[in-house]
């Protein structure tokens, strides 16, 4: 991986040309999923690298959107690299990579921010870069990247409160999980167990896209008339120590994504509450399946859908789910990860 290519990239004038693109699943962070792709952006950076400042900006200005994002995806996937590997050299690739994107080209500064913080992150556990070698690299480079990269040189960068994310070392190696900051005290490893509802997912037709721990978990209480499903489900909700869910979706199909949440309570009777008032038949603008075991359950949700779009998954066909949730969610040998 990262390894330098030939025949990847041509010139084009004087400016490079990039002909890389990535995979549906490059930039997930809950795994590592290796992309022939990286060989020829390496290749592509490591170029405009040698080239001179007019250079550099001929090919700046000749980078479309989708090679932006190519290079944006480059710059995270560089840093994860780097923080799996304990491996400084990664680091300056990311800001190589940086250097070639611009606000208007990605469309969101928040990202751009994001992957800065990303970097600064790495910066502050590696080491690899300092501000000499950053500033030479985003001479020339869009405002908002130099605003970003100048904020994380200056004030460092928190993991969690800048990029949303945790370090989690699991079966998986170190990954970076999506962290919504609420209250997560588990007794049971739920991230291992989430694993084991993505492996679930994807040997159906399903990418999973993110797993996400300390995240938000409701009971969908009220029917089309307002009418409460079981008022008690919902106190017990509210009692609920952690919730780790999965989102997954369909490549090249509709968006509509199915979230898998994993929720432990203090009590079976507070999970049993939960799924049953969760595994509904009655409202048809959600798609739900629900099982517990002892202080746990398990919520398959599908919500979200154009309004003139048939649902992809039926409460039927979701069915095909529910061994394999309680299986995952009953007692089993294990240890907590941090």
């Amino acid at each position: 991986m990262f390894a330098y290519a030939r025949n990847v990239t041509d010139s084009q004038g004087d400016s490079l040309v990039l002909r890389a693109r990535y995979g549906p699943r490059a930039q997930d962070m809950w795994r590592w999923v290796d992309d022939p792709a990286d060989e020829a952006v390496t290749a592509f950076v490591a170029q405009w690298l040698r080239l001179g400042p007019a250079e550099r900006a001929r090919t700046r200005r000749s980078l479309s959107e989708e090679d932006q994002g190519t290079l944006l995806a480059y710059a995270q996937r560089s840093v994860f690299a780097a923080l799996r590997r304990e491996d400084p050299a990664l680091v300056p690739d990311a800001v190589a990579a940086m250097s070639l994107v611009s606000e208007d080209g990605i469309g969101d500064d928040r990202v751009i921010w994001t992957v800065a913080g990303l970097v600064g992150h790495a910066h502050g556990r590696l080491g690899g870069i300092d501000r000499a070698g950053v500033e030479a690299m985003l001479a020339g480079a869009d405002r908002c990247v130099q605003a970003a990269f100048g904020d994380i040189l200056d004030n460092g960068s928190d993991l969690e409160f800048d990029v949303g994310v945790r370090e989690v070392r699991t079966r998986a190696g170190l990954v970076l999980l999506r962290d919504e900051g609420l209250p997560y005290e588990p007794n049971a490893d739920l991230v291992d167990r989430a694993y084991d509802v993505a492996e679930l997912l994807e040997r159906d037709r399903y990418h999973v896209e993110n797993i996400i721990i300390a995240t938000e978990f409701m009971v969908y209480a009220a029917d089309d008339r307002g009418d409460h499903v079981n008022p008690l489900a919902v106190e017990a909700a509210k009692r609920k120590v952690a919730t780790v869910c999965a989102e997954a979706v369909i490549d090249d199909g509709p968006f509509q994504p199915l979230s898998a949440y994993l929720v432990e309570f203090a009590s079976a009777d507070d999970a049993a509450l939960v799924a049953a008032a969760s595994d509904r038949r009655d409202w048809p603008d959600e798609i739900q399946l629900a099982v517990a075991a002892g202080p746990r359950c398990a919520v398959l949700r599908l919500d979200v859908r154009d309004d003139d779009e048939p649902f992809i998954e039926t409460v039927d066909s979701l069915e095909r789910f529910r061994d394999g949730l309680l299986a995952v969610i009953r007692e089993k040998a294990g240890t907590q990860i941090d």
